[in-house]
């Protein structure tokens, strides 16, 4: 409500920088992670304004995904994952969101071939991130070298099919 009192305000001023700046908010919001509503808005508004396009687009669909996957509507969110995925074959994010919901849904062989693109595709980063948290969780304890090698990987497997993890 205030931004769209404000936007009016000062739409006649600012012309092309507002547009923009409405750009950034809706960007901003659907990135977020406390507002679910929020996020699902502003994602689905990325995803229908133009101002994206293929694999520039796979943002704004793993991010939907996101919020449905958090509102409960699984399936949308598969959707979505599915989506980023066609757009850009080449995000490990995507594949990341989408390995932790088929997780979710029961889909144990889907997601650790996810997990696993997610963590090829990521780099050592993504992988010493994976490690750590399998390492938090209990179940890698070796090092946290952002090798994907047969340890983290019998690890990964050991905590997809675990209830704490």
């Amino acid at each position: 409500m205030h931004r769209f009192f404000l936007s009016a305000v000062f739409a006649g001023v600012l012309g092309g920088s507002l547009a923009r700046a409405d750009t950034q908010d809706t960007q901003d919001d659907c990135v977020q992670v406390d507002d679910i509503a929020l996020k699902i808005t502003a994602c689905t508004a990325a995803i229908e304004s133009g101002t994206w396009s293929g694999a520039n687009l796979a943002w704004a669909f793993s991010n939907c995904g996101l919020g449905f996957r958090r509102s409960g509507n699984l399936k949308r969110a598969l959707q979505d994952y599915n989506e980023a995925i066609r757009l850009r074959p080449d995000y490990p994010d995507a594949y990341g969101n989408r390995a932790f919901l088929l997780d979710l849904m029961g889909k144990h062989p889907e997601a650790i071939a996810d997990w696993k693109t997610a963590l090829r595709q990521g780099g050592k980063e993504r992988v010493k991130r994976a490690q750590t948290y399998l390492r938090d969780k209990g179940f890698y304890n070796g090092a946290i070298d952002g090798a994907y090698g047969p340890i983290s990987q019998k690890a990964l497997r050991a905590c997809i099919y675990a209830e704490n993890c």
